[in-house]
């Protein structure tokens, strides 16, 4: 089976859940969130790809219909994907790629109940369609149906037992759900099946952080690292980890890197100004606070911070 090269971008879930460090830094750092896959297969192509959008026209048949909305897809450009992703679909009811596609781009614009429709609209057409069962999880997900992306996961796991994707999307909603044993079994399976995925090691190492396994967690980190140099979120979790340990100097490094590579990653300023202060550094670390501020952290994130920065204050 032949796929493009166009991706549609993958969905986040973010749970801000304060995990405590260990006692030698009584502050807690903020944990970054756990991630989860979009299954790629939904951006198969048929047949050659429209290379002009200009024109396309609704004569070019649905498959040309459906590759000139991934092209819009891929562009970012949503609105314009599902008008043809809609002709496509009008032109056959029956298109899986597209009505899954279609999901996607409704998911990204916010549509979740358009999205759900879609995907159910597949899976009744396809009960065998692994891939819309787990992008149908990550729906709802988003909409903090978290029971139902458990749920729908494991339809995809039932129908595919090979499906390493299902079981690292379901081990991260396991882990939200602070159901960290079988989120560690899912997490696991996950990386024994894809040897390579990186995200499956940055949440694994997220969990076992909550389960108070510091050394387990900076492992896996160091590996989804390995893999993926340019994972933000996997630095800012081993710079906490760090802090939690009382390592603040590789902390700030890690920070640093999670910041570089993700200049708005508002959690990962926070967290260094925590490693600054525990280190001396009060200016940087308020220069920190004050960037997370204008990054959008909210007061009541504020709050919190600035108190745990003066609670290390009085601890150093």
């Amino acid at each position: 089976m032949k796929h493009s090269s166009i991706l549609v971008p993958t969905f986040m879930v973010l749970i801000l859940a304060t995990a405590c460090g260990a006692e030698k830094t009584a502050v807690p750092t903020i944990p970054p969130p756990t991630q989860v896959h979009l299954a790629e297969a939904t951006t198969e192509l048929v047949e050659s790809p429209v290379k002009t959008l200009s024109v396309v026209r609704a004569d070019s048949g649905a498959n040309g219909r459906y590759n000139a909305g991934l092209e819009f897809q891929k562009q970012g450009r949503m609105e314009e994907a599902i008008t043809e992703f809609d002709e496509a679909i009008r032109l056959n009811p029956e298109f899986a790629s597209a009505l899954k596609n279609r999901g996607s781009a409704y998911a990204a614009l916010g549509q979740g109940d358009r999205a759900i429709q879609d995907y159910r609209t597949v899976i009744a057409l396809y009960p065998e369609d692994a891939v819309a069962y787990v992008n149908l999880g990550l729906v709802f997900e988003q909409l903090g149906q978290t029971q139902d992306a458990l749920d729908t996961y494991s339809d995809a796991i039932r129908v595919n037992p090979e499906f390493a994707i299902a079981y690292s999307n379901r081990g991260a909603a396991y882990s939200d759900s602070g159901q960290y044993e079988s989120a560690i079994q899912d997490l696991t399976e996950a990386i024994r099946l894809n040897p390579k995925d990186a995200l499956a090691y940055s949440n694994r190492a997220a969990t076992y952080d909550d389960l108070g396994q510091a050394s387990r967690a900076i492992d896996d980190y160091d590996e989804a690292i390995r893999l993926d140099p340019g994972d933000a979120l996997a630095y800012a979790g081993r710079g906490s980890l760090y802090q939690g340990i009382g390592q603040y100097d590789r902390a700030v490094q890690d920070h640093d890197e999670a910041i570089r590579l993700d200049p708005e990653h508002s959690l990962a300023y926070l967290n260094r100004a925590l490693a600054y202060t525990f280190l001396g550094k009060d200016e940087e670390a308020n220069q920190d606070v004050e960037r997370a501020v204008e990054l959008g952290i909210g007061a009541n994130l504020e709050t919190a911070a600035r108190a745990s920065i003066e609670e290390a204050k009085s601890t150093r």
